[in-house]
């Protein structure tokens, strides 16, 4: 089993932790968010500010990196920055019970990526270059 650090404790974050934890890829969880000191996140420690990800004493205790910051482009900052410390960042964490929708000829996934609630009609195909943008 892995370690995982994640950046960010918020919303975001928490979904990657929750599916992470599902998904039987890591054994122990441990965040940094700017708002340090903050109370455990869904029973996993907060271990200090974002900057602490680039020291060599947290790279070598993480097997996988994921940033769980609600905002692109910052989470985009975050994440350049991690592959050039040398992160393991995975391209796909997907939680076990994801329930996938088939519309017409085609998969996709509704209101996944929306970041609103699903409604009848909204429907995001895989295949769509936006959807792969928003990754």
């Amino acid at each position: 089993m892995s370690s995982l650090l994640i950046l960010g404790a918020g919303g975001h974050a928490k979904v990657i932790a929750e599916t992470a934890l599902a998904s039987g890829v890591v054994s122990s969880i441990s965040f940094l968010d700017d708002r340090y000191p903050l109370p455990f996140v869904l029973g996993w420690p907060v271990i200090g500010p974002l900057a602490m990800a680039l020291q060599s004493s947290i790279i070598s205790q993480f097997d996988i990196a994921l940033v769980g910051i609600g905002h692109a482009a910052t989470r985009l900052f975050w994440i350049e920055k991690l592959q050039s410390a040398g992160y393991n960042l995975p391209v796909l964490l997907m939680h076990p019970i994801l329930d996938i929708s088939i519309c017409s000829d085609r998969p996709c996934f509704c209101g996944f990526c929306s970041g609103r609630r699903p409604s009848p009609g909204l429907h995001w195909n895989w295949r769509h270059p936006q959807y792969w943008l928003q990754r």
